[in-house]
């Protein structure tokens, strides 16, 4: 298996514990795994992505304000990610996702699941992050801007028709501005 890490060494540490304790406890991981850092806060606090053919390797992205927060808060979501990388694509949070979840959480001490207890840290970071911060109405991603855009200026309006003005695309939840 090749291991492409991160620049931050601290970092790469934890990234390595969490391999080789997978490894030990019997899951067999991907050919090549890199692991990224966003440059830029997403709502989302880890992602794994699986296009073999455009990457050649499957990514693992891990969000800077969870990060920022204190690596102990990453653990689970490494873990969390590299499960979704040794299962097929599409497999998401299922009945699989969550059997071998189960195990990792009683032989890690994490508790890996689909929500975490630090989603609350993580947002006041990345409220701290950006000058101006819209919300989804229907799913709660926050999207940060550093400038005030037209999307900035315009969010929680709705067109002349009804439909919002700024929208997640996603859903096609109205983005509100919480800051």
């Amino acid at each position: 298996m090749e291991l492409i890490l991160t620049s931050d060494q601290e970092l790469n540490k934890y990234i390595q514990i969490c391999i080789d304790n997978m490894t030990n406890w019997g899951y067999t991981l991907p050919k090549k795994i890199r692991f990224i850092v966003n440059k830029k806060p997403t709502g989302y606090l880890g992602q794994c992505v699986y296009d073999y053919k455009k990457l050649g390797y499957i990514a693992i992205k891990l969000n800077p304000a969870v990060i920022s927060v204190g690596y102990e808060t990453i653990m689970p979501t490494i873990y969390h990610e590299i499960i979704h990388a040794i299962l097929p694509y599409g497999v998401h949070h299922g009945y699989r996702w969550r059997v071998i979840a189960d195990r990792v959480s009683r032989l890690s001490g994490y508790d890996i699941s689909r929500c975490t207890s630090h989603k609350e840290d993580v947002r006041q970071k990345y409220l701290s992050l950006y000058p101006y911060v819209l919300k989804c109405e229907k799913c709660g991603k926050l999207f940060g801007y550093a400038r005030k855009s037209r999307i900035v200026q315009n969010a929680g309006r709705l067109c002349s028709d009804g439909t919002p003005y700024c929208w997640h695309a996603t859903d096609k939840g109205n983005l509100i501005r919480i800051k």
